[in-house]
C-alpha cells in the first residue's frame, strides 16, 4: 500500500512539473526567457522518439575524436531512497575509439575501471545548469528503448560542466540535447 501511494505522489509531482514547464514557470524565482526555453526543450526532448540507430551513428562518426578524461563527482546510492546523497570523486574517461564511458575511484586509477558503459546504449542526457549535474540514462542489453541504468555526475566548475555537456551531448538515442546544448554553451560564451 505504501509503495503505491509513493508512486501516485511521484506521478502527481511529475505532472505538476510538466504543467509548470508548459506554462514556462520552470523555476518560480526566475522567469527569464532562457529558463522558459530550456523548460520547453526539456519537455519536448522527453516526448521525442528513442532511435537506437542515432546512437550507433554517433559512436561511428565520432570514433576518431581524442579520448577525454577528468575528475567528476558521482552520485552514490542511498539506502531505499532515505538518507543523505553521497557524492564520490571519480576519474572518468570518455573514449570515442572504443565507444565507451568508464570511471574509476579517484584514488585507484591504475586498475580496471569500476564500471564501463557503451555509448551506443546511451538513451538520453539530462543536465542541470544550476547544480552542474549531468544525468546519463543507459538502456539494457535486452531492451533498447527502456532505461536500465542512470548515472549522475557533478562537475567541480562551470567550465568542466560545459565541456562534459558538449562532449556527451553528441551521443544518445535522442537528439534534442545535442542540438540545444551547443546553443546554450554558445550563448553562455557570448
Amino acid at each position: 500500500m505504501l509503495a503505491s501511494s509513493v508512486v501516485i505522489h511521484r506521478v502527481g509531482v511529475a505532472r505538476k512539473r510538466r504543467d509548470r514547464a508548459r506554462l514556462g514557470f520552470h523555476n518560480k524565482a526566475t522567469h527569464d526567457k532562457e529558463n522558459i526555453d530550456r523548460a520547453i526543450k526539456t519537455l519536448h526532448s522527453k516526448e521525442e522518439l528513442i532511435m537506437p540507430e542515432r546512437a550507433l551513428e554517433a559512436v561511428y562518426e565520432l570514433r576518431n575524436q581524442p579520448k577525454v578524461e577528468g575528475l567528476l563527482m558521482k552520485r552514490g546510492k542511498s539506502w531505499m531512497g532515505f538518507g543523505e546523497t553521497k557524492w564520490r570523486k571519480k576519474f572518468v574517461i570518455l573514449d570515442p575509439q572504443t565507444g565507451n564511458l568508464a570511471y574509476w575511484d579517484a584514488q585507484n586509477t591504475s586498475s580496471t575501471p569500476k564500471r564501463t558503459y557503451p555509448l551506443e546504449d546511451l538513451i538520453y542526457v539530462e543536465v542541470n545548469d544550476y547544480h552542474n549535474t549531468i544525468m546519463l540514462n543507459f538502456c539494457g542489453p535486452s531492451s533498447r528503448k527502456q532505461v536500465n541504468k542512470g548515472l549522475t555526475f557533478m562537475a567541480q566548475s562551470k567550465e568542466d560542466f560545459d565541456h562534459w555537456v558538449e562532449l556527451v551531448s553528441r551521443y544518445g538515442m535522442k537528439g534534442s540535447l545535442r542540438e540545444s546544448a551547443t546553443g546554450v554553451i554558445a550563448a553562455r560564451a557570448a
